[in-house]
This record gives C-alpha cells, structure tokens and sequence, in this order.
C-alpha cells in the first residue's frame, strides 16, 4: 500500500507486471500445464530450459537424459513449448506422439476431459506410467464432481 503512495497506481502497476515478467521467465511462477497423457510440461526440465531460454540447463538436461535413457540427445534438442502447443517447438517424439495427435484433434485440455477417458492409447502408457494415470483420474475425478448438481 504505501508503494502505491510512494509512486502512485500507474508505477506500481509497472512494477509489480516487471517482478511477475522477471518472476516467470526464471521459471519461478508457472501455472501448472498437465499434458494430454498426464506429464506436467511445466515440471519438466526441457520445458523449464526453453521457458528461462538457458542453455546452461539445455546442456545439462541433454546430457542428463543421455545417460539416463542410453540415447544421446544434443543441447539443441532440448527445446520445447509443451505437448499442449500449437506451434512446433516440442521435444523429439512429441512430434509423432498419436495421443497428442488424438487430444488435439479433439480439442481437448488433456485427456482428463475426453468422453473416451482411458482409452486403450492411453492404458498401455500407464501401465508403464501410473504416476501419470494419477495426475489424469485427479483431474477426471475433479471434472467429474464438478458436474454433479
């Protein structure tokens, strides 16, 4: 309150949209983005990188995953909007992924909200994924509380 005496409604205003800005680009303010198949985009390394745009961490989540998965994966790779976008900065097999393909052609948020939820697509991922079967029945159970009158 007393900023906003200090330098009247206008600049705090200002101020407080540059902190958010500043905030957000250094992955410190994030709305939660839950994927089409259960992966929260906005927890992932490569999305946070591409989001902070840091090549610092582009180059350790590269050879992070390197390891990890005994595929090499170059910094450059590591570029990614989120499954959810419409433009075509994802991560490799995003690109072909046919649950993706399935949501957005169906327009969906994720496939929390598909009249099909729990498809056989989507079964065989979380058999081998249940942590994102969960992330998906919590929000389907969430939707459909949300209906009930």
């Amino acid at each position: 309150m007393l900023s906003l005496l200090y330098f009247g409604f206008e600049s705090a205003l200002q101020i407080l949209i540059t902190l958010y800005s500043y905030c957000f680009r250094r992955g410190l303010l994030m709305e939660k983005i839950v994927s089409y198949c259960g992966i929260t985009c906005s927890d992932c390394p490569t999305f946070k990188a591409t989001n902070m745009n840091d090549d610092v961490e582009r180059k350790r989540v590269a050879e992070l995953w390197t390891k990890q998965y005994g595929h090499p994966i170059k910094t450059e790779d590591i570029n990614c909007d989120g499954c959810l976008t419409k433009g075509t900065r994802v991560f490799n097999y995003t690109r072909i992924c046919e649950i993706r393909k399935c949501g957005q052609g169906k327009g969906l948020t994720n496939c929390a909200y598909c009249a099909d939820y729990k498809c056989e697509k989507l079964s065989k991922l979380h058999e081998q994924a249940p942590e994102l079967k969960k992330t998906l029945d919590s929000i389907h159970e969430s939707l459909s509380k949300s209906k009930k009158p």
